[in-house]
């Protein structure tokens, strides 16, 4: 499974997310998917593609132009973000920024974050600052003095550094200072920050109370409910978890690694259903990820979909042959839906990798007896009997006189 890492990122105004239609959602995620595996031209091409069939999908065309950003196409990134001017003017404003600076335009770089910061109410100084798209920039007498001449109020200034605290991995002095501010008066962002840096050094319990606080004070904010979703996992509480991994979905449908966190939550509370339905979404696209794709297996088991869980085994066995873990399965899978013939066959590859499987040898005998192959199935009750399963000493006295 990918190591998912909390990062603090600059906040956009919440994608107004709908009920997007299932065709919507997986062009989408197919997108995502291919940029993730680092396919980054492979990406553009499907998210044109797309496009050329709706081109008012605005959730595709921001993907679609920070792509673009990323291959130093700027030209195009331009007319992607230009399409995202009404709907989406946060992350049209400070798309635009980043297009100048890879041009070198510093004056035009400081004109469109200047719009940015009036349109989005607030943002975090030193997210802004670090971003390497205004490295082209940085150099410029004209952007420093931009950042000397930018009056913010003190809240702000605050957060700016409380979360430039947690982004270095100090978190309890992003407590401490967030304890500062809030012994003065409540604000749901310290809230938010302070449950963070409170998660980050395992205090789950007080993140908790921490997130809570700052969900009772803004209940549809997508960070404090993805937060809270992690939080409440980390407690191992799942049923809880899967109510607020439902809540994150609610908020933002597109959101991919909510559906795999859902599924697991899911499936700790015995789920399986949605589980199986959340990973079989999740995995339609991201089939790169071998542990999640394990998940889906045991998941489909448990809800008897042995063919979903052979798809899945045969996509992993071809990826590591060496694991027996997915020729039992395999094997378990056709055992269960009586199809003798790849069951021993399966059981068979697993035994050749490691003989000393008692339980595998049974099993694969019983496969061998409903072929009617009684002296093979009498053979290998042997070698499971020689291996310690005692349920083989029973088939041998009845079947192997």
């Amino acid at each position: 499974m990918r190591k998912y890492i909390i990062n603090i990122v600059i906040v956009f105004a919440l994608i107004p997310v709908g009920l997007f239609s299932q065709d919507f959602r997986d062009k989408y995620f197919s997108v995502l998917a291919s940029a993730e595996r680092g396919d980054i031209y492979t990406a553009i091409m499907q998210a044109e593609r797309y496009l050329t069939e709706n081109e008012q999908q605005y959730e595709l065309n921001l993907l679609l132009a920070d792509l673009y950003l990323k291959t130093g196409d700027i030209a195009k990134a331009e007319i992607t973000y230009n399409a995202l001017n009404e709907q989406y003017p946060s992350e049209y404003y400070y798309g635009m920024a980043k297009c100048a600076a890879f041009k070198s335009n510093v004056d035009l770089t400081i004109e469109y974050l200047k719009k940015y910061f009036d349109n989005n109410g607030q943002y975090l100084r030193h997210q802004v600052i670090s971003d390497t798209s205004f490295n082209f920039v940085k150099s410029d007498d004209k952007w420093r003095e931009f950042w000397r001449n930018q009056q913010f109020g003190k809240l702000y200034t605050s957060l700016d550094e409380i979360a430039r605290m947690i982004k270095m991995d100090d978190n309890f002095e992003a407590i401490n200072l967030a304890d500062q501010y809030l012994s003065k008066s409540e604000n749901h962002n310290l809230y938010y920050y302070r449950a963070l840096a409170n998660y980050n050094n395992k205090d789950y319990k007080q993140a908790l109370k921490d997130i809570n606080k700052a969900i009772s004070m803004r209940n549809r904010n997508y960070d404090y409910w993805r937060l809270q979703s992690l939080i409440e996992m980390a407690l191992k509480r799942d049923a809880n978890a899967f109510t607020s991994w439902s809540k994150v979905l609610d908020l933002n449908e597109l959101d991919a690694e909510a559906y795999l966190y859902r599924a697991i939550a899911a499936n700790n509370s015995g789920k399986y259903y949605q589980a199986h339905d959340d990973l079989l979404l999740y995995t339609k696209h991201f089939k790169h990820c071998d542990s999640v794709q394990y998940m889906f297996v045991i998941v489909s088991m448990n809800i008897e979909r042995y063919w979903d869980a052979i798809q899945s085994l045969n996509i992993l066995i071809e990826k590591d042959p060496s694991q027996i873990k997915y020729f039992n399965d395999l094997g378990e899978c056709f055992f269960r839906i009586t199809d003798w013939q790849p069951a021993l066959y399966s059981f068979m590859m697993s035994l050749d990798i490691n003989p000393v499987q008692g339980n595998i040898w049974f099993k694969a005998a019983n496969c061998e007896y409903q072929l009617n192959n009684v002296e093979n199935a009498c053979s290998y009750w042997h070698k499971a009997a020689h291996y310690n399963y005692p349920e083989a000493q029973l088939s041998l006295q009845k079947y192997c006189k």
